[in-house]
């Protein structure tokens, strides 16, 4: 079974249904439903994912609509050494992304998923693709 981290992006085109980009997405959380998938992300994709769920919904369906989401994705922290890392990891240039990507490394993630994908680097770690990409081409069918 396969470890992926869900960028932001990805949380928000499955639970905003963005055209174009909702069908991967939602083909990828009925692999998570059905434990094909072990998806991580981390609480600050949280909430971002609040701060855009905010402006569509009350508060209440928010928070509702994001436990339903942290029953299937594992959550992860940031700790300290993490920040320091990311904040040395000038190899990506954008904070918050670095952040992400030593959080897919900790977590030990085969795939980090999203959609910007020339935020991240490419080489050692997770794989760094699109939702699309990965189910076309390494999940296992």
């Amino acid at each position: 079974m396969h470890k992926v981290w869900l960028d932001t992006n990805v949380l928000l085109d499955y639970l905003l249904r963005r055209t174009g980009f909702d069908t991967p997405a939602t083909e990828l959380v009925r692999k998570i439903e059905k434990e094909e998938v072990l998806a991580f992300t981390s609480v600050i994709n949280l909430i971002h994912t609040h701060y855009q769920l905010r402006k569509l919904a009350t508060e209440p369906a928010t928070r509702s609509i994001l436990r339903n989401l942290t029953r299937l994705v594992h959550i992860q922290d940031i700790p300290p050494e993490i920040t320091h890392r990311a904040l040395s990891n000038l190899s990506i240039p954008d904070f918050e992304d670095a952040v992400q990507y030593e959080l897919a490394l900790q977590s030990k993630a085969d795939f980090l998923l999203t959609r910007d994908l020339p935020d991240f680097i490419l080489g050692t770690g997770p794989v760094v693709c699109s939702v699309e990409h990965y189910l076309v081409f390494f999940h296992e069918s």
